[in-house]
This record gives C-alpha cells, sequence and structure tokens, in this order.
C-alpha cells in the first residue's frame, strides 16, 4: 500500500471478492484497503453506516484499525460476521459452512 500523501489518481485492482448470493455490489477487498492504509492510521475507526457483506470492515481488520458495520438487512449483517471470522481463524466463510475448523484454534486471537 501507498504511504501517507503518495496516493495514485488512478487505481488499478484485478479481480474482485467473488459473488456473494444476493448481493449485487459486492467490491474488492483491496479497494477498501487501499483507502484505509493511505487515509487512516492503526487503531484509527472506520466508520461503514452501509456495510453490506462487511468488505470495509474485514479490510479495516486486517489493517488493524477499529470499525463499526452498520446494515438494515439481517442477512448481509449475518454474511459480515462470517467474513469477520474468517480474518480471524483464517478459515474462508465457504469452507467454514462446509464444516471446515482452524488447525490450531487455541491459538486464535
Amino acid at each position: 500500500y501507498f504511504a501517507r500523501g503518495e496516493m495514485p489518481d488512478i487505481w488499478r485492482i484485478p479481480g474482485g471478492n467473488g459473488h456473494i448470493k444476493g448481493h449485487k455490489a459486492v467490491f474488492p477487498v483491496d479497494l477498501a484497503s487501499r483507502a484505509i492504509a493511505g487515509w487512516t492510521r492503526p487503531g484509527d475507526l472506520i466508520l461503514d453506516p452501509f456495510c453490506g457483506s462487511g468488505t470495509t470492515c474485514v479490510a479495516a481488520k486486517k489493517l488493524g484499525r477499529n470499525y463499526i458495520g452498520i446494515d438494515i438487512s439481517p442477512e448481509y449483517c449475518a454474511i459480515a460476521r462470517k467474513r469477520l471470522e474468517a480474518v480471524d481463524t483464517g478459515v474462508p466463510v465457504k469452507e467454514a459452512d462446509a464444516g471446515q475448523m482452524p488447525m490450531f484454534p487455541n491459538e486464535i486471537p
């Protein structure tokens, strides 16, 4: 990521998050990560009042920022919670839903 004040005007971000069933506005975690890394510091608070499936919160968590995500949809909030849990466990949502567990669960913060 870029240091403060060194953010380019045009970002080239390949790919996306893939498809999240029923969600029409999924965007790449890398997009949120670049913005958060470029304009905040570790420990800062990130607010996403329309968090949907939690992409901004996932990026914030991975970068050591605090976050608050709000969404009107209980279904999207459930998806966001699963994605945030996957950051902690290292087990992707799809695999966790299939029953996979972390290899070393006692080492999870």
